[in-house]
């Protein structure tokens, strides 16, 4: 092999590197595609929407919750940013096993994070419902987190979390539907309960 044919071969091999690197970002980007993070990592005031469910629930996995829940994550998120509220979103599925729960969270996702599988030994099940198999179900928290961001890693970090509502059964579910559907922005804040509190931190 002469030194043009070396040189050849060896852009080739870059070639084909760059193309089959490009190939494969491309094509593992998002690969749970309903469980893209979108979460706003600046710090301040966060409503976080916890939902609780399980696929071998009927009341938890039904095109109805599935409905409902699709409807009031994206409405919510909005609203809460018009009142200057950043928003995260949690789902959770008891399932014992995770690849089960996470089929299943996708009828409801995208969500910003899942905590998927283990039954009632799921972290999330403990730490926002003691572990209570009562599905479905959707918390809302108020959370305040202070960041300071160096490369993907955070200091001095504080937060606090407050229970702001609990709905438990697709009846009450149901009637958050229906308050985010019908309620103005502000009038979403006043029956969260968070008005004063956005004044307050804003101020």
């Amino acid at each position: 092999m002469d030194k043009k044919e070396f040189v050849l071969l060896i852009i080739a091999c870059i070639v084909l590197f760059i193309i089959g690197l490009t190939y494969g970002l491309k094509n593992n980007e998002n690969v749970d595609s309903g469980f893209e993070g979108n979460i706003d990592l600046s710090g301040g005031v966060y409503v976080r929407f916890v939902f609780i469910g399980a696929s071998d629930c009927f009341f938890a996995n039904n095109k109805e919750i599935h409905h409902m829940i699709n409807y009031i994550k994206p409405e919510l998120d909005k609203a809460l940013k018009n009142n200057s509220i950043k928003f995260i979103s949690t789902g959770i599925s008891y399932d014992l096993s995770s690849t089960t729960a996470i089929e299943y969270l996708k009828k409801t996702g995208p969500y910003d994070e899942v905590l998927a599988g283990g039954g009632a030994f799921n972290l999330g099940a403990i730490k926002y419902a003691s572990g209570g198999s009562s599905t479905p179900k959707v918390l809302l928290f108020l959370e305040e987190y202070e960041t300071e961001l160096f490369g993907i890693n955070m200091i001095n970090f504080t937060d606090s979390q407050h229970l702001l509502k609990t709905y438990t059964g697709q009846f009450e579910i149901q009637e958050l539907y229906k308050i985010v559907k019908q309620y103005s922005d502000s009038a979403l804040a006043d029956y969260l309960g968070i008005t004063d509190y956005i004044t307050m931190y804003l101020d």
